[in-house]
């Protein structure tokens, strides 16, 4: 749980960023190519997280230690609402990006999104719908971004 706190947040995406740059090494994709993985990922992760919020302050959903203050965290308390979970449209929309980047990866990239949305269950700030609608989200966006690629677009003259 403490790993994916420290090492993910809207700010910082630092476990993300050592699977992808490893990736990049491992399939030996040029400047531009990665330029691209990280354009379209990054992409899709903000905007995955206007949707997040929206949803957010639309349902306005308690988190679990706000229902059962028996709950104790080991991470301080979000100042927002559960629904849907932020870390996990984050999860959804590098995981969907990566693997349409690395599709022998996809296995492995599948678990990572899942343990690391998964952390947020464990760590009482999450319930398990929090964590499935925001991964839906986040891979939703990444396909929207994916199929607006403008690597396919054709330059200006």
């Amino acid at each position: 749980m403490v790993y994916w706190h420290v090492n993910q947040s809207p700010f910082s995406s630092a476990a993300w960023n050592g699977v992808t740059r490893e990736l990049i090494v491992k399939y030996r994709k040029s400047d531009a190519e990665a330029a691209r993985i990280l354009f379209l990922s990054y992409s899709a992760v903000w905007d995955g997280l206007i949707g997040s919020f929206d949803g957010k302050f639309h349902y306005w959903m308690i988190r679990p230690s706000q229902a059962d203050p028996g709950i104790t965290l080991p991470i301080t308390l979000p100042n927002h609402p559960s629904y849907p979970s932020n870390h996990a449209v984050i999860d959804g929309a590098l995981a969907e990006i990566l693997e349409a980047a690395f599709p022998a990866e996809r296995k492995r990239l599948e678990q990572i999104a899942e343990e690391a949305a998964v952390s947020r269950l464990y760590g009482g700030i999450h319930y398990r719908f929090d964590k499935d609608a925001g991964m839906a989200l986040g891979r939703a966006v990444a396909a929207k971004a994916l199929a607006a690629d403008l690597a396919t677009v054709a330059p200006l003259p």
